[in-house]
């Protein structure tokens, strides 16, 4: 049987994508500042979210349940997968030179939101009072895993981080290995 015809939804390129981690919805997100959600079985378009430039990186929660995104304005999102509902908005650079959000993370079981950007900072939110909680110089990309284990990547490596408990930073990791 031929192919089935590619999924459209955006107006422009697509940045990113993701699924969680069931399989159960994708994610994608472009150019055009919107964010799709997609049932992975029927293919259908679930929901959309808007942000108010390109939209850079689009990441769900380790449960599914909720869906973080950023911007090159520096918008940093964070929505309800099924009811569409924003739970968490807030800028990643306050002023400066590079004010994009280039990648985040949310991680509800800790009640936080990560974001990192052009201007080679990290930034660690809590999710429930969108209060900003610590900033540091690290890369332009995140990965974070449940475990409170991060990383960011710039041209000078990979910076591993593993956060002490819900509110801080305990100690940068060297990471040798990430030195390509």
């Amino acid at each position: 049987p031929p192919p089935p015809p590619p999924l459209r939804a955006h107006g422009g390129w697509i940045t990113s994508c993701a699924f969680t981690p069931d399989g159960k919805f994708g994610f994608t997100c472009g150019h055009d500042g919107r964010v799709v959600v997609w049932d992975s079985t029927s293919l259908a378009k679930v929901a959309e979210f808007l942000h108010r430039s390109s939209v850079r990186d689009v990441q769900p929660s380790e449960d599914g349940s909720l869906v973080c995104s950023c911007d090159t304005g520096g918008g940093v999102h964070v929505w309800e997968v099924t009811s569409a509902k924003e739970r968490f908005a807030a800028q990643h650079c306050q002023g400066g030179k590079y004010p994009a959000a280039s990648g985040c993370a949310v991680l509800p079981a800790r009640d936080l939101v990560l974001s990192a950007g052009d201007d080679h900072h990290v930034a660690l939110w809590r999710l429930s009072t969108g209060k900003l909680l610590h900033s540091f110089a690290g890369g332009v990309t995140l990965y974070a895993h449940p475990s409170g284990m991060f990383a960011s990547i710039s041209k000078r490596g990979v910076q591993v981080w593993k956060l002490q408990d819900e509110a801080g930073i305990e100690t940068e990791l060297p990471s040798e290995i990430g030195r390509w």
